[in-house]
């Protein structure tokens, strides 16, 4: 509105001054000055022509502002923002649940990984402990007795043992 006001001053302005330089009754100075000043007045004419078309798109972005406005104040659009930030902190709590768990997986299986390791430590002193107690029976030579099953090079077969 004040740039349509400033535009209607300007219209009227360049008309006086232009009807003061046709008469012919001011001096030279004052005529150069005159249209020097309507020279003036016209380029700020099309720098206001130019705020009035910025301030045209101003009020139509205005316009769109209020309207999403109004779509965000409808309550069918708060609930299903609602019910979104609901699901995403269920989400979030998921998540961290889910990192526990793993982290707690990860433990197990590292737990595991050290008991199968004295597992295979403890069967490897049991076979060492077979081993040599063959080698001692055999220096001993006792071959009544049936092989060891944990001996190497023994048979793996039962036979039957008589008293």
């Amino acid at each position: 509105m004040l740039i349509t006001r400033f535009h209607v001053k300007l219209t009227y302005m360049f008309r006086e001054l232009e009807k003061q330089v046709e008469s012919g009754q001011m001096k030279l100075v004052d005529e150069k000055r005159a249209l020097a000043e309507i020279s003036n007045s016209r380029r700020i004419r099309r720098v206001v022509d130019g705020f009035q078309e910025d301030q045209k798109k101003i009020e139509e972005d205005r316009h769109a502002v209020e309207e999403l406005k109004k779509l965000l104040d409808d309550p069918e659009v708060k609930a299903m923002s609602n019910r979104f930030e609901a699901i995403t902190a269920e989400l979030a709590t998921l998540k961290a649940g889910r990192d526990e768990a793993n982290a707690s997986k990860s433990k197990l299986f590292e737990e595991r990984d050290g008991i199968q390791t004295q597992i295979k430590a403890l069967l490897n002193e049991k076979r060492e402990f077979w081993l040599l107690r063959v080698s001692a029976l055999q220096c001993l030579s006792f071959s009544a007795d049936p092989p060891l099953p944990f001996a190497r090079g023994a048979v793996h077969h039962v036979e039957p043992y008589h008293r």
